[in-house]
């Protein structure tokens, strides 16, 4: 269903308008409806994107928390089984 959107703009701005649309070979009409679903479209993009930041932030600092963990520990656990290692093999010197 079609509705009219009937609005003043200035003069020059239809004049490019209909420039355009003669060289696109478009009416002004589908010209318009164009321009103003491709305006539409980033709008709404916008406003998904910036309700979608908060959650990708939560998900990436949560991912990054837990790989920072798990090298953590991994290090923990090489460096005590090292340390181990070496207190084990001076205390067997030592006792020698």
């Amino acid at each position: 269903m079609e509705k009219q959107l009937n609005v003043w703009i200035d003069s020059n701005l239809k004049a490019a308008l209909l420039e355009l649309a003669r060289s696109q070979k478009k009416t002004l009409k589908e010209l318009v409806e164009a321009m103003l679903k491709q305006e539409v479209t980033i709008q709404r993009g916008e406003t998904m994107e910036k309700q979608a930041l908060p959650a990708i932030r939560k998900i990436v600092q949560l991912e990054a928390r837990k790989a920072n963990e798990d090298q953590l520990a991994e290090l923990c656990e090489y460096l005590q089984s090292h340390i181990i290692n070496e207190i084990k093999a001076l205390s067997r010197r030592s006792a020698s």
